[in-house]
C-alpha cells in the first residue's frame, strides 16, 4: 500500500515487462494474465508499447473484483494462520476472475500531447496513463494475420 516516504513506485528501476509478442502469418491473441499486485492502491499506473512492429495492438484491462487480492495473499494467508492450502500461481492467471470483472483502463479526460494515448496502444511508444488504482491488471496483445516485429508492454505504478 501507499506510504507517505516520498515517491514510492512498482518496480523500481524502469518498468516491469507485462507481456511480449512476435509477429506471425496466423494472427493470435495472447494474454498477459494477472499483473502487478503488488502495486494494489498505488494512485497512477503507466504502460506503454515498445518495439518495432506492424499489426498488433495491445489493450490493457483493470479489475476491482477482490478475488485479485484473494489470490496474490493465498500462500502468506496460509503460512501466517497455518493451514495446509496448495500454493495458487496467481501470477499470469486469468481464470480466476470472470471475464465480466475485467474492462478496459481509460485514460484521464485531460491526458494529451505527443506519446499520449487511449486504450488500445497501436504504435511503439505510446503511453496509457491510469488514475483508476485498479487491484490487478492484465494486457492482451492482438495480432492481424501477417503481423511481423516484435511488441513489448511494460508498466509501472506509483503512489
Amino acid at each position: 500500500m501507499p506510504v507517505n516516504i516520498g515517491a514510492v513506485r512498482v518496480p523500481q528501476n524502469g518498468g516491469r515487462v507485462l507481456v511480449s509478442a512476435a509477429g506471425n502469418a496466423g494472427g493470435f491473441t495472447l494474454d498477459s494474465g494477472l499483473q502487478m499486485l503488488d502495486a494494489m492502491g498505488y494512485s497512477t499506473f503507466e504502460f506503454q508499447l515498445l518495439g518495432t512492429f506492424t499489426g498488433m495492438s495491445v489493450t490493457v484491462y483493470g479489475t476491482y473484483d477482490p478475488l485479485a487480492y484473494t489470490y496474490s495473499n493465498q500462500p502468506e494467508f496460509a503460512r501466517i494462520f497455518g493451514y495446509n492450502t496448495p500454493y495458487v500461481p496467481w501470477q499470469g492467471l486469468v481464470g480466476v476472475i470472470p471475464s465480466t470483472s475485467w474492462f478496459p483502463l481509460i485514460a484521464p479526460s485531460d491526458q494529451s500531447g505527443a506519446g499520449y494515448s487511449s486504450n488500445p496502444l497501436t504504435a511503439a511508444g505510446q503511453i496509457l496513463e491510469c488514475k483508476q488504482k485498479p487491484l490487478a491488471v492484465r494486457a492482451v496483445v492482438t495480432a492481424a494475420a501477417f503481423s511481423t516485429g516484435q511488441c513489448s508492454v511494460i508498466g509501472s505504478a506509483w503512489a
